[in-house]
């Protein structure tokens, strides 16, 4: 057989493997910049987009739930992952620093995430080993590289503090990312970076009803006399009559006018400055960047979905399974390559993850699960034992075996004769106590 010519890097540079960095901004660039306005919107809403209640209402529920399940540190035993109880990573996780814990941490990590990026620093005492993790806001750090070096990716991370900037090495730093900006892939992508402008639209919604609310002022009735013209003071003093005796709890008394009068109710429709529509796009929008479903939020456009379709503990576990469990895997990714080597030589032995079998919210009921495995013992599928043992009831080593049905007929002996029907008579007398008829 004729052997495969020689690629041209391999005859050039020999098996050596060659290190690719892509630039920052070199080449091609994608455009993500609003078409057809000339409004910054993102200097609007804030760089951040923490002030706008859409989003700070679906980050919420997302750093509520994201700590949920714990990070376990799990070791390949005989071709299985078995949980490592006490490592000394998820004993640090739990307590990152003396100020605060492992939930605190995962929350702020998350709301960082949720933009892009997230980071965390390390701690050394003074034989380099690992002490303390502490949450860093993405806006106070930057990867930083050397401009001149074409093969450089990242050299270090520049930390904005009060005085100067301090640079902290790579192995300092945990950098979760979002995938990878397209104009910079040493930063992470922002799933909420392209819809500041429906962030916009519903931040001038919340303003405009809040200034008909404040400037609209509402007349609750009129009283006009039919003849003649009432001086101010008399207007005054009646005023005060009438809301001396008609109003809080003297509400529904009657009144005796002594002179023609009309008296009119004002009636207002406010539907014409209704903007909940407007509204429930930008909640739309929001929660389908950050992959949860409107309803776990709690927002109107989401409830009215789960009044007809799906129910409360779908839409949970909806949310769960795209909005965070994705983030959950892309985390303990970056634990697995810049934490777990602080603590573990041969690291293809051991791997991290989030444990979500101990989440209530996606995980079958105790009735549930009882159902569920008192149908697998009545089916004779798995034994009695086996459904002790999963319950969590104490296991009878007696009932190590499949439930039968008891009204089951014994099967019939071999080469042995099948036992006479006996045909009662028709119409047979039923035997009575004198011997007589029924």
């Amino acid at each position: 057989m004729k052997k495969r010519a020689k690629s041209t890097a391999v005859a050039r540079f020999g098996k050596k493997g060659l290190t690719f960095v892509p630039m920052p901004y070199g080449g091609a660039t994608w455009n993500f910049s609003l078409p057809g306005s000339k409004i910054n919107y993102e200097r609007e809403v804030g760089h951040d987009g923490l002030r706008s209640s859409v989003i700070t209402s679906a980050l919420c529920w997302v750093m509520r739930a994201f700590p949920e399940a714990p990070v376990v540190v799990d070791r390949l035993a005989e071709e299985q992952w078995l949980p490592v109880q006490a490592h000394d990573m998820t004993k640090l996780l739990r307590k990152p620093n003396p100020f605060y814990g492992g939930r605190v941490l995962l929350m702020a990590t998350i709301m960082d995430f949720c933009f892009g990026e997230a980071f965390w620093l390390k701690v050394r005492n003074q034989l380099g080993e690992l002490t303390e993790l502490w949450w860093v806001p993405r806006a106070l750090i930057t990867p930083k590289w050397d401009e001149n070096d074409p093969k450089s990716f990242i050299t270090h991370y520049e930390y904005q503090t009060i005085g100067a900037p301090v640079d902290y090495p790579v192995e300092d730093v945990v950098h979760f990312r979002f995938g990878q900006d397209p104009e910079n892939p040493r930063r992470g992508f922002s799933p909420l970076a392209s819809i500041f402008r429906e962030v916009y639209i519903d931040d001038q919604a919340a303003n405009f009803t809040a200034s008909i609310l404040r400037n609209l002022g509402i007349i609750g009735v009129v009283f006009s006399p039919k003849a003649g013209i009432i001086t101010k003071d008399v207007a005054e003093k009646t005023k005060e009559y009438l809301k001396k005796n008609f109003g809080g709890d003297k509400r529904g008394n009657g009144l005796v006018l002594t002179a023609p009068t009309d008296v009119s109710l004002l009636q207002y429709n406010l539907q014409g400055f209704d903007v909940g529509p407007l509204r429930d796009v930008s909640e739309e929008r929001v929660c389908a960047a950050l992959g949860i479903q409107p309803a776990v939020v709690g927002f109107g456009t989401g409830l009215q979905q789960t009044k007809v379709g799906a129910t409360m503990k779908e839409v949970v576990k909806l949310s769960w399974e795209q909005g965070i469990e994705p983030p959950q895997a892309i985390c303990a990714d970056e634990m697995d390559r810049s934490l777990l080597p602080e603590f573990q030589d041969n690291i293809s032995l051991f791997r991290t993850r989030f444990d979500t079998t101990v989440v209530d919210a996606i995980n079958e009921t105790k009735s549930e699960k009882t159902d569920r495995v008192t149908k697998l013992v009545a089916g004779n599928i798995i034994k009695v034992s086996q459904a002790q043992k999963e319950l969590g009831y104490p296991v009878d080593k007696s009932q190590d075996k499949y439930l039968r049905e008891m009204t089951a007929p014994a099967p019939t002996p071999p080469n042995e004769p099948a036992p006479p029907n006996r045909i009662a008579p028709k119409d047979e007398p039923a035997a009575t106590g004198n011997g007589g008829a029924p």
